[in-house]
């Protein structure tokens, strides 16, 4: 793990490379390097990854795209990190849009990204403020099993908010 670490700015520039499947595995590694620990989440975003991330996703083909948000669900997991996805790459609203659309995964990695987030307060405001709450109660009376067990950890991680606001929904 730490040999792949040195090579994250590699990989953050393969995203940009015009080969779709170059695309997919440098997103494949930034995801599995992103779940695996605060150092590499940090040097991936130090290396521009949050950044290239959001950037290319709407220009990648559907799987690449589904690899980019499993790799931004996983940068979520950093405090750090997360702070400058939601002031810099407004992520909240792009997030919830995606958890209320048609595509299956990408809501799914979405709804794990918003959960995610919701373990902070000031997210949770802007959470439900952007209505994230009704896209992910929506989650819950979803057919897919994944999509409402994440649904319901978003909801869960939203509930402990002393918000007013909150209780009543």
């Amino acid at each position: 793990w730490d040999i792949a670490k040195n090579y994250i700015g590699q990989l953050v520039w393969l995203i940009s490379y015009p080969n779709m499947r170059v695309q997919f595995q440098s997103a494949w590694g930034l995801a599995n390097l992103a779940l695996l620990d605060e150092d590499a989440r940090l040097k991936i975003h130090d290396a521009g990854g949050t950044k290239t991330l959001f950037e290319w996703y709407m220009d990648m083909e559907f799987v690449v795209q589904l690899e980019a948000l499993a790799a931004m669900a996983n940068l979520t997991l950093s405090l750090e990190v997360a702070e400058d996805m939601v002031v810099r790459n407004k992520c909240i609203p792009f997030f919830i849009e995606l958890v209320a659309s048609n595509k299956l995964k990408h809501s799914q990695f979405a709804t794990i990204a918003l959960s995610n987030l919701a373990r902070r307060e000031s997210f949770r405001e802007l959470i439900r403020r952007s209505g994230g709450i009704a896209a992910l109660v929506g989650c819950i009376m979803s057919h897919d099993y994944q999509k409402r067990r994440h649904g319901a950890r978003a909801l869960a991680n939203m509930a402990l908010s002393p918000s007013k606001d909150i209780e009543q929904v």
